[in-house]
């Protein structure tokens, strides 16, 4: 060190140490705009990016630090003498100083084009909870106001005050939906604010398909079986098919007045249907409704969710177990729908 010191004169080597503290000051930037992580901007105003500063900082100081040297043998003169000397003298130094022009602009062109990006992220956002919302609110306005179906309930009513000590009567029941929100997100169990993923929920669907041919399997079964206590236990897992049905659906229950008892004992059955009208009225209420809400979706129910043969069961006049009729049946207010086989 020693040796190269003496090679060259004390000026130069001044000159080398002071050209050394310029670059230890932009090492010593350059690790601040990195711990700082400066080159990643966001979309906050201009001012609050430590790039912004550094665009400033770094040829300003600059300016000072090499004009110091350029005005070191000189004095101070404010005058058009002094200006020119200035200018003369100082070319280094204001071209350092002037480096902030290109700087500033290109720390700004980058920031408007983050803060153009953001925007945009910012409007797609609001449109897809724009959409979201609006989908949401138009199926369940219309799950309120138009699936729907009015069921006509034959009951046996007792006539003490009457010749005919029984009459039969219909009474309205109204089946609607009575959490429209919990079926949209059933149906749409993707979509968000975030995602407008508004494909159709295939654990809902398959649920459907799943019971919908489970009634099917069962009503064939009850159209062959001889034995009438064995045709009560294939009503009674219709009926809780049904069940499984309106509560995927979210529609309201059939809640009845009395529910209907047969005691024997071989068996114990209870049933909100006193006989199969009804149980086929209901069935078929449940099939328009369940071709309603999939018509919203564009999905076709009619022999694809539900099987051809029990919509065609559920609108015929025929009875497939008549013998129903001639059991004794008692009425109760248990809403508990159940089938007991007894040891004999």
């Amino acid at each position: 060190m020693d040796i190269f010191i003496n090679k060259i004169s004390q000026d130069s080597f001044y000159s080398l140490v002071a050209l050394l503290f310029f670059f230890f000051y932009l090492a010593f930037e350059l690790i601040y705009i990195s711990a700082r992580n400066a080159f990643s901007m966001n979309s906050e105003p201009l001012t609050k990016q430590a790039l912004f500063w550094s665009s400033i900082r770094i040829p300003f100081i600059s300016f000072i630090y090499f004009g110091l040297f350029s005005w070191a043998n000189y004095k101070f003169q404010f005058n058009q003498e002094g200006f020119n000397n200035f200018i003369s003298i100082s070319k280094l130094p204001l071209g350092l100083l002037s480096l902030c022009i290109p700087f500033v602009a290109i720390v700004n062109n980058i920031h408007r084009t983050i803060q153009t990006d953001e925007q945009i992220q910012q409007t797609k956002l609001k449109n897809r909870t724009d959409l979201f919302y609006s989908h949401q609110k138009n199926y369940i306005e219309y799950f309120n106001t138009s699936i729907k179906k009015n069921v006509y309930i034959i009951e046996t009513m007792e006539s003490p005050h009457s010749i005919v000590t029984k009459k039969v009567v219909e009474s309205e029941i109204e089946i609607k939906i009575i959490a429209p929100f919990k079926l949209y997100k059933k149906i749409f169990n993707k979509a968000s604010t975030y995602d407008n993923d508004f494909s159709i929920s295939t654990t809902l669907i398959n649920s459907l398909k799943s019971l919908w041919r489970g009634i099917d399997a069962l009503i064939d079964e009850l159209r062959y079986t001889v034995h009438e206590p064995d045709c009560f236990e294939i009503i009674y897992k219709i009926e809780s098919a049904m069940t499984s049905i309106s509560s995927n659906l979210q529609l309201s229950p059939i809640i009845t007045k009395y529910s209907f008892i047969i005691d024997t004992n071989s068996f114990y059955f209870c049933s909100r249907f006193e006989n199969e009208e009804n149980l086929k009225r209901v069935l078929k209420a449940y099939f328009l409704l369940t071709q309603d809400i999939l018509d919203t979706i564009d999905l076709k129910a009619y022999g694809y969710i539900v099987p051809d043969a029990v919509v065609q069961y559920s609108y015929m006049s025929e009875y497939i177990f008549p013998e129903w009729n001639s059991w004794t049946v008692k009425k109760s207010s248990s809403r508990i729908s159940s089938f007991i086989r007894r040891a004999s």
